[in-house]
């Protein structure tokens, strides 16, 4: 894989939110083919160099460095996606507490919200959908109980 295959496919893997190909990624990156092609690249850009020793030194480090960097790369998309996925999650969870309130005495008129508790007969329910004119105990799907007088 090629250093632009490498950014198309971490571009993409990001804008999926797709963590395992990020992690499958990170792998090829460490992988010693991708060693291999960072070095090659590396060859080309000291090929006219006289001293060899030195021109081997530079192609080891810099090839080290290009994966280096690319691993980094990598890595920072992944932490950076896992980040938007815990924020999506939690502001999920956040919103779904914001729906559990008690709401009184149960009366007919009123629209009840997924979580919404409320009493009925002296024992007190929750609300499992939305759900409006639906008595608690004659409708099992809409209500739970919760506590029983």
């Amino acid at each position: 894989m090629t250093r632009d295959e490498l950014y198309q496919k971490l571009e993409a893997a990001v804008r999926a939110d797709d963590v395992d190909a990020l992690v499958s990624l990170d792998s090829e990156v460490q992988s010693d083919a991708y060693r291999r092609t960072a070095a090659s690249e590396c060859k080309r850009a000291v090929s006219g160099l006289k001293d060899k020793k030195a021109a081997s030194l530079i192609i080891a480090l810099s090839a080290e460095l290009m994966v280096l960097r690319d691993r980094t790369a990598v890595l920072l998309s992944i932490q950076a996606l896992r980040r938007r996925l815990l924020e999506r999650r939690t502001e999920a969870l956040e919103a779904a507490q914001r729906e559990q309130k008690f709401c009184g005495v149960w009366q007919r008129a009123l629209p009840y919200k997924r979580g919404n508790f409320t009493t009925f007969d002296g024992s007190l329910w929750v609300a499992l959908r939305d759900t409006s004119g639906s008595k608690p105990g004659e409708h099992p799907e809409d209500w739970q109980l919760c506590v029983k007088r």
